[in-house]
């Protein structure tokens, strides 16, 4: 990926965008897996990378990427998951991109996520939300025994879905520009989780559809201890 290449005629531009804090070996494999992607024809591509700390750290990692994407990196100093995601936000609509792809940095996609991604797009015009797939990576440290954490999404791709997760997503901008549903983060869960399922219920209940692409994968990479892992299946988060 050349950013210096001159730019195609493009149908819509797509920014990949990311929440970060003091996880740089996570963040780049992200980021890697993101810089390996096959790009579709008629598709404006860029990264967005906003780091949720007081003490950044990531800038010597941006500038060693800079020349293999266009990518804008951002500082967001306000502590707190809906901070960061509304920066996100806000910074997609100052670029002006028509699409943004958020996955989180603890995950990597598969080579061909953007083309099943912009197919369904494409496939499927009134819907500004779409739920990609991931599997949660098994821990290493947990016995042979312990079974694979099953994958997140088993909807066929064009199916309706009301449950989703902020991990592997693609939001029209529409989803969040004042012109149109105006969406944000909710501050109240912005130590507490649960910010990306309350963003589904507002966009829901404003009459959006989601649906499923299960095709665009990705794997989650971040481990629990194997006590945190073991209570996540059994109580659901």
């Amino acid at each position: 990926m050349n950013p210096d290449k001159p730019a195609a005629m493009t149908d819509i531009s797509f920014c990949f965008a990311l929440c970060s804090r003091r996880r740089p070996v996570l963040l780049k494999q992200a980021l890697e897996s993101i810089l390996s992607l096959d790009i579709p024809d008629g598709v404006g591509f860029s990264i967005l990378v906003v780091e949720n700390d007081d003490q950044p750290q990531y800038a010597a990692l941006m500038e060693s990427l800079k020349t293999r994407a266009k990518i804008t990196y951002v500082v967001e100093p306000v502590a707190g998951l809906t901070c960061a995601r509304n920066r996100v936000l806000t910074e997609a609509l100052a670029l002006g991109v028509d699409w943004i792809g958020c996955i989180d940095d603890d995950v990597t996609i598969s080579r061909d996520w953007l083309q099943h991604m912009a197919k369904a797009i494409s496939d499927y015009p009134d819907t500004h939300f779409f739920l990609g797939n991931w599997l949660r990576g098994k821990n290493p440290q947990s016995p042979d025994w312990y079974p694979h954490p099953p994958p997140f999404n088993t909807a066929p791709t064009g199916r309706r879905i009301k449950r989703t997760a902020g991990g592997n997503i693609a939001l029209k901008r529409t989803v969040f520009s004042p012109d149109g549903m105006g969406l944000k983060y909710d501050h109240r869960f912005r130590f507490v989780g649960g910010e990306d399922t309350d963003f589904t219920l507002q966009y829901l209940n404003k009459g959006g559809i989601i649906r499923s692409v299960i095709e665009a994968r990705g794997v989650l990479r971040y481990y629990f201890g194997k006590e945190r892992e073991m209570y996540k299946d059994v109580v659901g988060y």
